[in-house]
């Protein structure tokens, strides 16, 4: 097993299956309930778990976040920042397979899908390269990548609009019945 902590080690790993020639998957951190849309019978597994940077660039106003984290990490790792991104109402549920499938979020109304808010997807393709795909660049994949699943390659990190956040209360109510 490989740690994968970076797009050109997912580029060797590629490289390496190739030359033996075997079928793969890919497994992205998302919740798609459909059998077989995240693995493969028989052939190997790759995970992006450790491919979990989330920063923020305040010049651009975006954020590079990578598909091995979970929700909760993101939003944990923007705290303090005043801004947020278009992200997964439940904190458990991972970046990869949510924003490759759409991703309705609680700030979807205001900015759209969490698809809508991508500036630029990293994508390592079946040939071992690495692309940006973006409006500017490789814009047919940037397009298909937007909703359109993971068979498309294996995204690497995802360039998302960050918007501003201001103060966040939370409040819990308990009713009880005290007769």
């Amino acid at each position: 097993m490989r740690l994968l902590q970076s797009n050109q080690a997912v580029c060797s790993l590629i490289d390496d299956l190739h030359e033996s020639r075997v079928l793969t998957s890919r497994f992205l951190k998302g919740h798609n309930p459909n059998e077989g849309f995240s693995s493969i019978q028989s052939g190997p597994l790759i995970s992006t778990k450790h491919l979990n940077e989330v920063t923020f660039d305040a010049s651009s106003m975006t954020v590079r976040v990578g598909p091995g984290n979970d929700w909760q990490d993101v939003h944990k790792a923007l705290e303090g920042t005043g801004v947020t991104v278009v992200g997964g109402r439940i904190g458990e549920v991972g970046v990869g397979g949510y924003v490759v499938g759409g991703g309705l979020s609680f700030l979807s109304t205001q900015y759209g899908w969490a698809a809508n808010n991508i500036v630029a997807f990293e994508v390592v393709l079946a040939n071992a390269t690495i692309v940006t795909a973006s409006n500017t660049s490789h814009a047919d994949l940037y397009q298909a990548l937007k909703g359109g699943g993971n068979n498309y390659g294996i995204v690497t990190a995802y360039h998302m609009v960050a918007h501003p956040m201001g103060q966040v209360s939370l409040v819990d109510q308990v009713h009880c019945n005290l007769s």
